[in-house]
């Protein structure tokens, strides 16, 4: 049997036990900030340069950037200022 491998969102979602993917842009600001955590240990090249942009484009609305480490920084810093609100 194949395993099919969750993407970068997809395995936030479960993390999160967010049964649907919407679910995860709603956190209440405790559950965003055990996200941002998981966001912040997640090893840069753990997730594809695609993914971690599409994490930035659906969770915060922030265009693509250049690099993994771009991509988080930006994620990180949007995540924790809607988390800290």
């Amino acid at each position: 049997m194949e395993r099919t491998r969750l993407s970068f969102l997809e395995r936030l979602a479960v993390a999160a036990c967010c049964p649907i993917l919407s679910d995860l842009r709603f956190l209440p600001p405790t559950e965003q900030r055990q996200l941002v955590g998981l966001v912040r240990y997640t090893p840069l090249e753990a997730v594809p340069l695609a993914e971690w942009n599409d994490a930035l484009s659906y969770l915060v609305g922030r265009p693509a950037a250049p690099s993994a480490a771009a991509a988080r920084a930006a994620l990180l810093q949007a995540m924790e200022k809607t988390a800290n609100a």
